[in-house]
């Protein structure tokens, strides 16, 4: 029965019908509506806001994911630190530019063929897409496309962007419950949490251990008795999709060993679909056989559709938004994720100025949320934290936030997070408050930590931890040191530009990156797509950068690009 996804009459292999519809209202329960941040009410899943693009490959996967690489980059940083440290105390911008070695472009005289005649590439007419010819980009429903095309698919993409629920999606769609574009072949979609790996015995290269944590989440989904016989019987015909999401929030020292796992269980159970999402920043795993997309940027009819299902029931509201975003390209510039975008929402819903760059636009909706989050939902109720302001609770939430990101903790233990808590409320001369108390309003009030499993929280979007890392860095004075995790570890890239953003001394910053990838990446004829990207943002967000700083931060980007297609 095509066209109807995982349904009673699609599949039999000993399964009785009522375990199978029971397996199916759970999806539609657990999946079926989503409740994006601020949204007054529940709606159902049945429009997709993305857009789906396949690449061709990784530019430069083999140099920049390897974890060797990386940390002989982190080491040199250390031998260099001595070099810049000082520059704008001694030396004016243009000195320091002319030290790097872009003297140049000061003068926007490009001498590249000059210096380095052997290479015979003009860096000004170089096609930044030269190595996605493959790209094609699905939009709304027809992303669906690329999963029916393909049996494995890695997605990657930025925070927020949507990857959790279009994963979400494709499991209700796989059960006949969400609407596609044309038919699918009927399958037993199985929606796998990777950052609660936990529930099972620690991870194991082996392909066993991924069926048991597979197992573990189809029966908890099942109102029933779901029978591993049944799901192996399943995977053996070829007749599931198991939908692995979120490869970055898995512990660091359990990665390997899941990311093995899965390769061994592809390798077992060929014919399949699996389908595994993972942050594009932090994506360094090879896995054969696998389709690599990314999601893609919204476009103003992305976010139009986006903003009919937020406010369908108030077309005024919507009608302001939409003109004032088409008034304001700055603001119309951050609309390119659902989270970004929900931010927006909520900070136009109560009047509020919509700032024009990200770390502004968390901070002041972070603001809201300590005011407003119960309003949300029309509910009153007396604080339980009396003489804590909202910005001593960012402070105290930025120094959790640091501690554990650095740490690479992204889930913690209810007595942990308490006791964290509770060190700060003393650092605070605020004993008289609980850290239970504290937790609850957090959690229940303000809607910034979440209940993961039980007594197992987080922040309640990784983005969030990420603002609250970045805002410790710069209240501690620690750019620098936040620099040089940056240019070694991709998983503080949204960290890095969120304080950047935030930084009195941008130019500084800048030009010691500059220094950075100058005398590590390009001197010694290497390529990094992490810091083309890296680059990439800072160019085009609205940092206030000195007009020569950013000429020289573009020089830099077209080097990169240059030891990309040299090596390519």
């Amino acid at each position: 029965k095509r066209g109807s996804g995982l349904s009673n009459n699609s599949i039999n292999v000993g399964c009785s019908r009522s375990k199978l519809e029971s397996y199916r209202e759970g999806i539609e329960s657990s999946y079926g509506k989503i409740q994006i941040m601020g949204m007054a009410e529940p709606r159902k899943l049945t429009s997709l806001y993305i857009s789906l693009k396949t690449l061709g490959k990784l530019r430069c996967q083999n140099v920049v994911n390897e974890k060797e690489v990386l940390t002989l980059r982190k080491n040199k940083i250390k031998q260099l630190k001595d070099q810049y440290s000082s520059y704008l105390n001694k030396q004016e911008v243009y000195k320091v530019i002319n030290d790097i070695g872009y003297g140049d472009i000061l003068t926007e005289v490009y001498s590249w063929e000059s210096k380095q005649s052997s290479q015979k590439v003009d860096r000004k007419k170089i096609d930044p897409k030269v190595d996605l010819a493959e790209v094609k980009t699905m939009h709304g429903l027809s992303a669906i496309d690329i999963i029916i095309n393909n049996s494995n698919v890695v997605i990657l993409g930025q925070p927020g962007s949507g990857k959790t629920t279009f994963m979400k999606y494709l499991t209700l769609a796989y059960s006949g419950l969400a609407r596609t574009h044309k038919p699918i072949d009927p399958l037993l979609p199985i929606f796998v949490p990777l950052r609660e790996l936990k529930r099972v015995a620690e991870p194991t290269p082996s392909s066993d251990w991924l069926l048991s944590f597979i197992y573990s989440c189809a029966s908890e989904i099942s109102g029933q008795s779901f029978q591993l016989a049944w799901l192996i019987d399943y995977l053996k015909n070829k007749n599931c999709i198991i939908l692995l999401d979120g490869v970055d929030e898995i512990d660091p020292d359990s990665v390997n060993d899941v990311m093995q796992s899965i390769n061994s269980f592809t390798r077992k159970y060929r014919g399949n679909k699996i389908v595994v999402t993972c942050r594009s920043a932090v994506f360094k795993y090879y896995m054969e056989g696998f389709k690599i997309c990314e999601i893609d940027d919204f476009n103003f009819d992305d976010v139009e559709t986006f903003l009919n299902q937020w406010f369908n029931s108030d077309r005024k509201k919507l009608k302001e938004l939409l003109t004032y975003l088409k008034g304001s390209p700055l603001t119309k510039e951050l609309c390119k994720t659902p989270l970004l975008l929900t931010m927006i929402c909520i900070l136009f819903e109560y009047n509020q100025n919509i700032p024009n760059n990200r770390f502004e636009l968390y901070e002041t909706c972070v603001d809201a949320l300590f005011f407003r989050w119960d309003s949300f939902r029309y509910i009153k109720r007396p604080s339980l934290t009396q003489g804590l302001g909202h910005a001593r609770k960012k402070m105290i939430l930025s120094k959790i936030a640091r501690k554990t990101f650095d740490e690479e903790v992204l889930h913690f233990s209810a007595d942990t997070l308490e006791s964290m808590l509770g060190i700060e409320l003393i650092r605070s001369n605020l004993q008289h408050i609980e850290p239970k108390s504290l937790l609850h309003e957090l959690e229940s009030h303000n809607g910034l930590f979440i209940e993961k499993a039980s007594n197992v929280y987080s922040f309640s979007h990784l983005t969030f931890q990420e603002f609250f890392t970045a805002l410790a860095y710069h209240d501690d004075h620690a750019q620098l040191e936040l620099l040089d995790k940056a240019f070694s570890e991709p998983r503080y890239r949204e960290v890095f530009l969120m304080a950047l953003e935030r930084s009195y001394e941008p130019d500084d910053i800048c030009l010691k990156l500059a220094h950075l990838i100058k005398a590590h990446i390009i001197n010694e004829r290497e390529c990094s797509d992490y810091h083309y990207d890296l680059i990439a943002k800072i160019t085009h967000s609205t940092i206030s950068i000195d007009p020569d700083v950013r000429k020289l931060l573009k020089a830099i980007q077209a080097d990169l690009l240059i030891a990309d297609v040299r090596i390519n």
